[in-house]
């Protein structure tokens, strides 16, 4: 089903949490000329966002919310940077606002939208686009799309489903695909036509919390929350997908990330309190990943050099250890080698 999508676009992961891991991109530190690769999490219960140096695996900054005039329950939600480190993004659930910040951490923009969620940048156009959190409990068909350089001029389109939550870019920047919480339906979005095709999933319901694409483009991993299955797209020639496996991983799968090659996804099952990885060749779990330090997964990333998987936590299992954040790492080349970045 094609149908056109009144959208321009510019030049250019439900329950309640406590925390949520964002992507991560190097900055340029602002101490030396050196580039740093930093992780920006943010703690959706204490209104802030932990900045990690993942050389020494060290926090090396908190930014405070209510220091800027928000709220305590401000909720932040999902955080991501630009790839050269200049700015990065954050939305608040509670605020119905999304922030953008500078390098140096100052605020510097934002835009409002209702109860905005998962963020996705166009890799190669300075557009950002927003969906809606699972908190918002009826929130309107549509999501947002923001010029990078300019928050305030959003727009919203219609996806023409309920709840739409996923949200995933493909790395050329020709597919936005999207996905909803309440039905088994996901759009594709050309870019460059305008236009739209949606797809529905047969069976029960899964409950679509997030979307990831492959390195290459060719394949779109979606999570099913109640069916516990990752669901494996084969992406077409115009950008169509194809739903050709569902392999079984934990309870409450939450926010897949692809390994630099591709060959893998780490899956965070958020009511199993373990970590799957999935043979993208295979399409099979490998290893189920455990450790005491789990306490309801939630998000997922990468080291740059894909050494280190940083995994969130919803729910503070170990406070002692874990302080605030809740951010374990691990070396995702073994099943159980975790070491805490707090």
């Amino acid at each position: 089903m094609n149908f056109p999508i009144a959208m321009r676009l510019l030049s250019v992961l439900f329950l309640t949490v406590t925390l949520f891991i964002l992507s991560a991109g190097p900055l340029l530190a602002q101490d030396t000329a050196e580039e740093r690769d930093l992780l920006y999490v943010a703690n959706q219960g204490e209104a802030s966002v932990a900045i990690i140096d993942m050389a020494s695996q060290e926090v090396i900054e908190t930014v405070d919310l209510t220091a800027l005039g928000f709220s305590a329950n401000a909720s932040p939600h999902h955080v991501i940077a630009e790839p050269d480190g200049s700015a990065w993004y954050v939305s608040l659930i509670s605020e119905n606002t999304v922030l953008k910040f500078n390098a140096e951490n100052e605020l510097v923009d934002r835009a409002s939208m209702e109860a905005p969620g998962l963020l996705s940048l166009h890799p190669t156009e300075r557009t950002l686009f927003i969906a809606h959190s699972m908190m918002a409990v009826n929130p309107p068909q549509r999501i947002g799309i923001a010029p990078r350089d300019d928050l305030g001029a959003l727009e919203q389109v219609e996806v023409f489903f309920d709840r739409p939550h996923a949200i995933t870019v493909t790395p050329d920047g020709r597919y936005v695909y999207v996905g909803s919480l309440a039905t088994n339906q996901l759009i594709g979005v050309d870019a460059e036509s305008l236009r739209g095709d949606l797809l529905a999933l047969d069976g029960p319901p899964h409950v679509l919390v997030q979307l990831a694409t492959s390195p290459d483009g060719q394949q779109v991993a979606g999570t099913g929350q109640l069916t516990g299955r990752l669901l494996l797209f084969d992406v077409g020639a115009e950008g169509q997908l194809t739903l050709t496996d569902q392999v079984a991983v934990g309870a409450q799968p939450w926010h897949p990330t692809y390994s630099p090659d591709g060959s893998r996804i780490y899956v965070p099952n958020k009511q199993a309190n373990t970590v799957s990885v999935v043979d993208t060749e295979q399409r099979t779990v490998t290893h189920t990943i455990e450790h005491d330090a789990f306490a309801e997964p939630h998000g997922t990333a990468l080291s740059a050099d894909g050494r280190y998987l940083y995994v969130s936590r919803s729910r503070n299992r170990m406070a002692r250890r874990s302080r605030q954040m809740g951010v374990t790492c691990m070396s995702p080349t073994t099943t159980g080698a975790v070491r805490w970045t707090t």
